[in-house]
């Protein structure tokens, strides 16, 4: 792979994971301006540590790493503040996060999976109601039927993945 191909790949790796591992660091930091001031100094630790990274790990726990690396940092830093956290709570919280992280990343493939197999106008339902963000209401007034109707119709179409998903994700933990 290139240097410049290498560093495409790598920058669309780091932007995947942003809202994640933002997410991560909140969960072990008390602030939200805390924990984004962490999630730059982790970012800019991962492009200067870029060359560090093995090809064919996981590059989500690689970075998660080094988050929970910038954490510690940011703690030791700011210990005067009065609302801390111990660290053996701090490593919990990092060892549960990594546990939902991958749980989360798994339903986010099963639903993908999942709305492929739904029915076609079951499929833009959904799409039209979450992907473009229009009400039930105007759902409803659009397709001629009550907003009870189509609420209902909605219902059950997010059952259906409800229930497509957990079989999914249960049969990958099975494996």
């Amino acid at each position: 792979m290139s240097h410049t191909e290498s560093n495409s790949w790598f920058s669309d790796q780091l932007v995947h994971i942003q809202k994640g591992m933002y997410a991560y660091i909140l969960t072990l930091l008390p602030w939200p301006e805390e924990a984004s001031d962490v999630l730059q100094q982790t970012n800019l630790v991962l492009w200067r540590d870029a060359a560090r990274f093995q090809p064919g790990t996981n590059f989500r726990a690689w970075a998660y790493r080094v988050a929970y690396f910038q954490v510690l940092a940011q703690r030791r830093k700011v210990q005067r503040d009065h609302l801390r956290f111990d660290d053996a709570l701090i490593k919990d919280l990092a060892a549960n996060m990594d546990r939902e992280a991958v749980y989360a990343e798994e339903e986010v493939f099963a639903l993908r999976d999942c709305m492929k197999l739904l029915p076609e106008n079951d499929r833009e339902l959904i799409c039209w109601r979450y992907d473009a963000g229009v009400s039930v209401k105007v759902m409803a007034a659009d397709l001629n039927q009550s907003p009870n109707a189509v609420a209902v119709k909605l219902h059950r179409v997010r059952q259906k993945l409800l229930d497509c998903v957990q079989q999914r994700v249960s049969e990958r933990d099975l494996r």
